[in-house]
């Protein structure tokens, strides 16, 4: 969030069918907080840095069938970027590694 506004992103590599509107998020790499995690991910996915988080909204198990046979348990954050740069109204996308 900044400024009451909330940022959101679509994969151009996938159709918006399969995967739709996305707020950053990602894995929990071993030895690091959900916290940290949560931050890594939004510069990741971003490019802006400089995020912090006001609070965590919760945690819940979601079924990402038929992607894959999986249950995650996930980490939900409001975070907001705290400072100058400011967040273009369009990003463009950054390359995925690999």
């Amino acid at each position: 969030m900044r400024d009451g506004r909330l940022l959101v992103f679509r994969h151009t590599d996938y159709s918006y069918e399969e995967v739709g509107i996305q707020v950053p998020a990602g894995s929990i790499r071993p030895g690091e907080t959900p916290e940290a995690a949560a931050l890594r991910e939004a510069r990741e996915e971003t490019g802006l840095s400089d995020f912090k988080i006001v609070c965590k909204l919760g945690e819940t198990e979601y079924d990402i069938s038929p992607y894959r046979f999986e249950i995650q348990h996930r980490h939900s954050f409001h975070l907001e970027q705290s400072s100058a740069p400011r967040a273009p109204e369009r990003l463009t996308p950054i390359s995925s590694p690999g």
